[in-house]
């Protein structure tokens, strides 16, 4: 696994995408789409998230049709979690696809439609 200095690793990529969109755009341009692996690691995420033109902005984070369980596609474990107040979300309400909040504080995840366009947060290689 790649552990990866933030703020100067991450990059705000103000283009509004789908979620899988800005995974290609992530895996063309840069390396992946973000994720967050401890606290320290979402704080600086949201400093760089709040500079963004959407309400959200996409990270790695999915939810697998099959199993249901939350993941980062880079295939970190996702242990550290600062979802919205109830915790992850679940089948059959879930929208598969985690986000970031720009506008609230704690700039909690949540998930959002993944046909939704947003900004989004990608590892610089």
């Amino acid at each position: 696994m790649f552990h990866y200095y933030f703020l100067d690793a991450l990059i705000l990529v103000r283009e509004n995408k789908t979620w899988e969109e800005a995974l290609d755009h992530c895996h063309s341009h840069y390396t992946d789409l973000a994720s967050i692996v401890s606290e320290k690691e979402h704080n600086l995420t949201a400093l760089m998230a709040a500079e963004a033109q959407t309400t959200h902005v996409w990270l790695g984070l999915r939810q697998s049709f099959i199993t249901h369980s939350w993941f980062w596609v880079n295939r970190e474990v996702l242990g550290y979690q600062k979802w919205v107040q109830g915790g992850q979300p679940q089948c059959p309400q879930s929208r598969y696809c985690g986000a970031m909040s720009t506008t609230t504080e704690g700039h909690a995840w949540t998930d959002r439609p993944c046909k939704e366009r947003l900004n989004f947060i990608c590892y610089r290689a």
